[in-house]
């Protein structure tokens, strides 16, 4: 196997990880959402933000306060199935990514591509570095999965 070979496979191990950690994430996030279900969303979160010494009288945590009392368990019920939904489909692109699957370049690239037009919606709605970042990251990932499926023979 050529280093060029190798080198592109190892990306695919990287990319692989990357999305079964993002899938694990949101998971993890979805069972928070739902455990919050029939609680006191805000009286909660109060609780994290003081337990993590984060500053209650910082504008965006009394923002974000605010917004997570307006939350109604129904609501939270959808936000955790769309994102157990999400965690589900990354974890299976990364699991196929890891087990070298060629079915997984494909979907990978077809969802990462896909998502791109709702990244760039949201920062044109509120601009944040961190949001330039994952929209060129996830970019970065499309373009390179497609060079890697046009060098492999079918």
């Amino acid at each position: 196997m050529s280093p060029t070979a190798r080198r592109g496979e190892a990306s695919l191990l990287w990319i692989g990880t990357y999305k079964l950690l993002q899938g694990i994430m949101l998971v993890v996030l979805a069972t928070g959402l739902l455990k919050a279900v029939n609680h006191d969303l805000e009286a909660t979160m109060s609780h994290w933000i003081r337990e993590l010494h984060f500053d209650p009288g910082n504008r965006y945590i009394t923002s974000l306060l605010h917004r997570a009392g307006l939350i109604d368990d129904r609501t939270l019920k959808r936000l955790s199935s769309l994102t157990f939904t999400y965690g589900a489909v990354f974890m299976v692109e990364g699991t196929g990514l890891l087990f070298k699957q060629r079915w997984a370049e494909y979907l990978t690239t077809i969802i990462t591509f896909s998502l791109v037009p709702l990244e760039i919606y949201e920062l044109a709605k509120h601009f944040t570095a961190l949001k330039v970042v994952i929209l060129l990251v996830n970019i970065a990932i499309g373009i390179y999965l497609i060079v890697m499926i046009r060098r492999k023979p079918a």
